[in-house]
């Protein structure tokens, strides 16, 4: 046992961190370096154990793939996993941080070297194969799956911040806006069976509609079997009811894609919920597996099989509901050319009960309530005044005289479909008002809806502007704003009453130019260093610099 258990720390150390890629943060966390960010990263040259036996200069070993053979690429019979300190500015459109100190290393040896594996399974690390499923089998399910939930906002960023979801073809599989909550480990078929009675675990990275129908429908008679009276509320994850990373916030910008922890930006279109065979399939297929520089075909599989499995979170996330409302969402959700893809997409326990009990009148707000309730804000973070489902009983006509008062009159504006400004907004507006000394930063998102996200051609023909809609975030959202906006409070009333009776593309561009901050404008670059320090300060060790890449290129055609 003691030679089997020696191994089994061995095995961790050569496979499992291989497929992450964090930055790890010294901020308070080594405190010899302050403030500094540092890579993991696998290194021909071993770390040091003394001032008389100095650490050798990190030599990196950068396989293509994280799981390819580092000894046969470098030509080592050893490697070791350093830390590599982060010398080029940090930018935040790829900036996403793992925050790791000792209690963390506890905690981690705790998950996965406390639990039982499966003594017959083969422990040297499988070099060159891309199933996690294959490579992973001898760790518990349970363990994998509580890593992926505990940091589930830094998995997805790894996806969101990738290239993956860089370029507007790349991006639109991702819906506009949409919240992720995760099925608890208790509760998740493939937890508990994690083989989902397969043959073979290829069928979890089959990317073939063959391969992905399969993995359906033994999905679906998993949940038959394992709970065949249906989901009850308790069957999300609520992260213990204070780990934040229970409820995502995922956002589209078209070209790049945003996540947040908490519910943010009002009550979105659509909603996941993620299982943990789905979850790493789609980590797998987006990040470990995703292959930047090959070509048209590996892309495009990997884009369809991201289709698959949004439609499979989304389906999750229906069997919640009463089973006759899940089809009528379902096509409202997906429409035009994606009926042709709902008819072919199984979906997995359709005909499943639900013991979630929500209101006839309004079953899909009453399950957000009855979240909520389940969550609570420790987990959600506190009300969203900004973007309310219910609008306070103000006038956009009254003087606005306080940020509480600007942030009520705004709230009139976000969330809804009654005004037709949200077609010409462009993604991402990065907003600084000021009142007196003070200033802060609001970030104005566009929140747009297509018939269906089935299609990587005639985007725009795909479109329904009559259902955008804006939200509004008192912080920095996104690494590429599309423009600097700057008033006092005294002007924010005219300029939320210029939104609201916004008809026309040459109405927005008016109002845009009387407060945005345009390219060939002199006060550009003061802008950009100031919200660069109010993002810094603000923020902390999320904070990067701001691309402008798509800086004042935006025309909407609606």
């Amino acid at each position: 046992m003691g030679k089997f258990l020696q191994r089994r720390r061995q095995t961790v150390a050569a496979r499992f961190p291989l497929h992450l890629r964090p930055c790890v943060s010294g901020d308070d966390r080594l405190k010899e370096s302050p403030g500094d960010y540092f890579k993991l990263v696998r290194s021909k040259t071993p770390p040091g154990d003394a001032a008389a036996n100095p650490p050798a200069p990190v030599d990196i070993i950068d396989t293509p793939l994280p799981y390819a053979d580092p000894y046969a690429y470098a030509g080592v019979d050893r490697f070791y996993y350093r830390l590599k300190k982060i010398t080029a500015p940090i930018v935040q459109k790829n900036h996403f941080v793992w925050r790791l100190d000792h209690a963390d290393i506890g905690h981690l040896k705790k998950l996965f070297l406390g639990a039982d594996w499966d003594n017959t399974a083969k422990l040297d690390a499988p070099w060159g194969i891309g199933n996690p499923f294959l490579v992973y089998q001898a760790i518990p399910a349970a363990a994998r799956y509580r890593f992926l939930l505990e940091n589930s906002e830094l998995i997805v960023s790894g996806i969101t911040y990738g290239p993956v979801c860089l370029g507007q073809t790349a991006t639109f599989a991702v819906k506009d806006q949409f919240w992720v909550y995760f099925v608890d480990p208790k509760d998740d078929v493939s937890v508990l069976e994690p083989k989902l009675g397969l043959e073979t675990w290829e069928t979890f990275m089959d990317r073939s509609i063959f391969g992905n129908d399969a993995y359906e429908a033994a999905y679906g008679a998993a949940l038959k079997k394992l709970r065949p009276k249906g989901y009850t509320i308790d069957a999300i994850w609520n992260g213990a009811r204070k780990d934040p990373n229970a409820w995502l916030t995922v956002l589209r910008h078209e070209s790049n894609v945003s996540v947040m922890k908490g519910r943010q930006g009002g009550i979105p279109r659509t909603q996941w919920l993620m299982n943990y065979s789905g979850f790493e399939r789609i980590y797998y297929d987006t990040v470990a597996n995703f292959e930047y520089w090959s070509g048209d075909i590996p892309k495009l599989e990997t884009l369809v099989f991201f289709n698959y499995l949004r439609q499979e979170f989304e389906d999750n996330f229906l069997l919640l509901l009463p089973e006759d409302e899940r089809q009528k969402i379902r096509e409202k959700w997906t429409q035009g050319i994606g009926q042709i893809a709902l008819a072919l997409e199984p979906f997995a326990g359709e005909e499943q009960p639900t013991q979630v009990k929500t209101d006839k009148h309004d079953p899909l707000l009453s399950l957000v309530d009855d979240i909520q309730a389940h969550m609570g804000e420790a987990v959600s973070g506190p009300p969203d005044r900004l973007n309310p489902h219910e609008k306070p009983d103000v006038s956009l006509n009254a003087p606005i005289e306080s940020f509480d008062g600007w942030i009520e009159a705004a709230s009139l504006l976000t969330q809804t479909r009654d005004y037709k400004f949200p077609r010409y907004l462009p993604s991402v507006i990065l907003l600084k008002l000021t009142d007196g000394d003070e200033a802060r930063v609001y970030s104005l998102i566009a929140n747009r809806v297509y018939a269906s996200q089935d299609t990587i051609l005639f985007q725009d023909g795909q479109a329904l502007p009559h259902l955008y809609t804006m939200s509004i975030y008192p912080t920095v959202i996104g690494g590429f704003p599309n423009y600097f906006m700057e008033m006092n409070l005294r002007q924010a009333g005219d300029f939320l009453r210029g939104l609201r009776e916004v008809q026309s593309l040459a109405d927005w561009n008016a109002l845009r130019d009387r407060y945005g901050i345009l390219r060939n404008d002199a006060r550009l670059w003061a802008t950009y260093d100031w919200f660069t320090e109010w993002n810094t300060r603000h923020r902390g060790i999320e904070a990067g610099y701001l691309d402008l890449s798509y800086y004042d290129l935006f025309d909407s055609v609606y």
